[in-house]
């Protein structure tokens, strides 16, 4: 079940808990936290399959098991390789003024084929406009549910 509670300790702030009986404090926390995890993720799954659907030449997939792996390896690739790649290309994007960025974004979406197989990516102007769309579309989905913190920003 879940509640929203207004906590003098936080200085009034909404927190959002998931409430199991007999279990609270630190866990109820945690598992909140994984229900955003997990809601986060789905919604990365939406907005991919929502690309998919205007870009259907470019960005093609044979089933939906390979559409959700293709949300987890895009989730994996950005949050772990994207981190080292943006570092070691930093110069190159101070002289393009951000614009590598985009290209990056780009080319890590064109190597998801090559990790999950049944998912597939032509190179084109939809593989490098397809990140950004998915991003614009998570931010719009993600902007109802409440942060790690619990606020509600509605």
């Amino acid at each position: 079940m879940l509640y929203r509670a207004a906590s003098k300790a936080t200085g009034g702030s909404l927190d959002l808990f998931i409430v199991t009986p007999g279990v609270g404090g630190i866990v109820g926390e945690l598992e909140g936290f994984v229900l955003t995890w997990i809601l986060r993720w789905i919604i990365s799954g939406v907005a991919l399959a929502i690309v998919v659907q205007i870009f259907p030449h470019e960005i093609s997939y044979d089933t939906i098991g390979a559409l959700v792996m293709a949300t987890i390896a895009i989730g994996l690739v950005n949050s772990l390789v994207r981190p080292v790649l943006r570092f070691l290309t930093a110069p190159l994007n101070c002289l393009t003024l951000g614009l590598f960025g985009l290209v990056l974004n780009g080319l890590l979406f064109l190597a998801t084929p090559y990790i999950v197989p049944h998912f597939h990516v032509k190179p084109g102007l939809g593989a490098f406009v397809a990140p950004i769309l998915m991003g614009i579309i998570s931010a719009v989905l993600g902007y109802f549910i409440p942060d790690d913190k619990g606020d509600d920003r509605r």
